[in-house]
């Protein structure tokens, strides 16, 4: 286990406004990972109705190239509180809590049986545990049916992608040869298609676009589908806009600098695209995932709720600032042809795990505007019943990541001590 002591000393800098208070800091009760617990057979059932509905609803959609059952399951870190065993370790992990409900691999072949009783066709993504990351990808067991294709998010390092603007950390090539290996591994050992559907680093990181650069071109190699994260989120998605392909590498702007590196090597990629929802060349959606060169390359079109001023969820049907035509219409200017909306699912997060008929309307018309712009899409959930959307934000919840309303017992020395060994013992785990 790596230690980043640098981040703990960088840190010390932001101390005077730590000590005064725990930051930000979600209300406790908003988290539910009750899918993933003994106890959770009726919330892994209502997944599966879900994604029962949807695949009968919006699988004829011409523009739906595939369902994602679950933006990275996560459930290694969800146990690691109750489990005396390094959990970010895929043979550990299958040691201790594999054949369990903890294990992704004893219940997400029911997700997709059930959404092949209603649709035979549509390509179904399924990522690996601890966050869909490459090392888990030897955890991940294959199902009989070859309409899956296994998706990988690719952030590692995460220290790397996901540094502040102060750090100036460069790339770190071993950590990225090694994801490779792990993904040309599991390809080549099960004979099945992979795809990218997020990967991307915040914009100011030193070396940035060249990192992405050589990413995308392993993708190509591979003939692997990818979607950078993230499309032009205006205000950024949770309030950041560290991800914005258009802002440039400087960390305090907010207007276009469009002759950015970053932008030009994703500009690139998607140059190469030549299918389209009216224009698919002969191939079956299958087939745009498994060909020897990519079909689909874009990017992610995050979407969520709406969030109160204390960080709770509304649940009112509705999504907050949903993309509109025109970004759709954006995006294809600029060459891409997926867009991979990753937003909550359409039931709900507590029983009785009802459709939210809202939220359907809401992706019938973000479908609307992909048809309109000839893009195609893929629908990934992050939240659904017994699964809340603070479960990927888990290291912001009071009492979960470190983070209380007081601190821990010692005074705020001791509270911004422990706050500092958390975040970088944490960073470490998820570095490879």
């Amino acid at each position: 286990m790596r230690i980043r002591i640098s981040l703990a000393i960088a840190a010390l800098a932001w101390a005077p406004s730590l000590l005064s208070g725990c930051g930000t800091c979600v209300p406790a009760d908003e988290l539910d990972e009750s899918v993933w617990t003994a106890d959770g057979e009726a919330q892994r059932q209502a997944w599966a109705d879900m994604w029962a509905h949807v695949a009968a609803t919006f699988g004829g959609s011409p523009v739906v190239a595939a369902f994602d059952l679950m933006v990275e399951p996560n459930s290694n870190e969800v146990a690691e509180a109750d489990h005396d065993a390094d959990l970010w370790e895929p043979d550990e992990f299958e040691a201790t809590l594999g054949g369990t409900s903890w294990d992704w691999n004893s219940w997400y072949p029911d997700l997709v049986d059930a959404i092949r009783q209603e649709d035979p066709e549509t390509p179904i993504l399924v990522g690996a545990n601890a966050y869909s990351r490459a090392s888990f990808l030897s955890q991940l067991e294959v199902v009989d049916d070859p309409g899956v294709v296994y998706a990988v998010h690719q952030y590692e390092p995460l220290d790397y992608t996901h540094q502040d603007a102060w750090a100036e950390m460069d790339p770190e090539w071993d950590t990225l040869n090694q994801v490779f290996d792990d993904m040309d591994a599991f390809a080549d050992e099960h004979g099945v298609a992979l795809a990218v559907n997020e990967f991307g680093v915040h914009r100011f990181c030193p070396g940035g676009a060249g990192f992405v650069g050589r990413q995308i071109e392993h993708w190509e190699a591979r003939g692997w589908n990818h979607a950078i994260w993230a499309w032009a989120p205006a205000e950024g998605f949770f309030g950041s806009t560290d991800f914005h392909l258009y802002y440039g590498p400087d960390p305090d702007s907010a207007e276009v600098v469009d002759d950015n590196a970053l932008l030009q090597e994703v500009r690139e990629a998607w140059a190469l695209n030549t299918a389209r929802p009216s224009a698919m060349g002969g191939l079956s959606k299958l087939e745009l995932w498994t060909g020897e060169a990519p079909q689909l390359r874009g990017a992610n079109l995050p979407l969520s709720r709406p969030w109160t001023d204390d960080d709770r969820v509304v649940y009112d049907g509705t999504l907050a600032d949903p993309h509109t035509a025109a970004d759709f219409a954006a995006l294809a200017a600029e060459g891409a042809n997926l867009a991979d909306l990753s937003m909550p699912g359409l039931y709900g997060v507590s029983d009785p795990w009802a459709l939210d008929e809202g939220l359907e309307d809401e992706l019938e018309l973000l479908l609307q505007h992909a048809e309109a712009a000839d893009v195609f899409v893929v629908i990934s959930f992050r939240s659904g019943p017994g699964r809340s959307e603070h479960s990927l934000i888990r290291d912001e919840v009071c009492g979960v990541g470190g983070c209380s309303a007081a601190g821990p017992a010692g005074g705020g020395s001791a509270w911004l001590l422990a706050l500092l060994i958390a975040a970088t013992a944490r960073r470490s785990r998820r570095v490879l």
